[in-house]
């Protein structure tokens, strides 16, 4: 049997004044279902990963090929299949969950046995009570951004209700895996303060505390900084109005 196994130890996230402020467990892999794979009757030829879970984590994988038509299977710590998906015409499929039960849980990445190929298979894993960014200060709630953003913004339903995206003036665009934070109607003076606030925090609050990231352009109006996942870029325009909007954006960079 080809079982993969992941340790889960939920220490990724970004340290800030010794605390972690989103710990999020994901990573992007890559695997092929291939004829010396081994064969289940009800579901096909399978690759497997065992993981832990704690009762009340939450989960997302998503499975994606461009030679297969792959499907997913989820098993508990008791053997029953909680989740199994039925694409049959699609490159990809995925499950999110609710952990229910302390224990191993098993993963099947599942085709037919005349199907194939390679695969890429993205997850995200964390304690519910971690991933919530709302009613933090604009410090917090970036690095809060750029951990869902290393997390493939998977699990982002869980960071900011639809209301609380509206407070804070946060959309979403899945297409486009991008947050947007928009400061809008500014005067000068109080535009031009809060874009420098802002650009100190990405520089004090962030980038001194997450390895791999650089600083790639800055200007008077405009900073934008990377790593090998996430771009963030702060600019500030003036309107024909005179006033102030400035623009915080977390992008993934594919």
């Amino acid at each position: 049997m080809k079982l993969k196994i992941f340790l889960f130890l939920f220490v990724f996230g970004i340290i800030i004044n010794g605390q972690s402020l989103s710990l999020i467990d994901s990573d992007r892999l890559q695997g092929t279902i291939e004829k010396s794979d081994k064969y289940l009757a009800e579901f096909g030829l399978y690759d497997g990963y065992l993981f832990p879970l704690l009762r009340g984590e939450v989960g997302y994988f998503t499975v994606s090929s461009n030679e297969i038509k792959p499907n997913l299977v989820l098993i508990d710590p008791e053997g029953k299949v909680y989740i199994k998906t039925n694409n049959k015409d699609n490159g990809y499929a995925t499950i999110n969950f609710e952990s229910g039960i302390t224990g191993e849980w098993v993963l099947y990445v599942i085709a037919d046995k005349n199907n194939l190929g390679n695969y890429n298979l993205n997850y995200g894993i964390a304690d519910i009570r971690n991933l919530s960014i709302a009613n933090k200060n604009d410090c917090d709630q970036l690095v809060g951004i750029v951990a869902h953003a290393n997390n493939y913004f998977l699990l982002f339903d869980y960071a900011l209700t639809p209301s609380e995206l509206k407070n804070n003036n946060i959309s979403f665009v899945p297409a486009d895996s991008e947050v947007i934070k928009k400061y809008e109607d500014l005067s000068n003076e109080k535009g031009y303060n809060l874009f420098f606030t802002l650009k100190d925090d990405i520089k004090n609050c962030f980038l001194r505390n997450e390895k791999g990231f650089k600083i790639t352009e800055e200007r008077n109006d405009f900073i934008s900084c990377s790593s090998d996942k996430v771009i963030i870029s702060l600019r500030r325009d003036q309107n024909a109005d005179k006033k102030t909007e400035i623009e915080l954006k977390v992008k993934l960079n594919n």
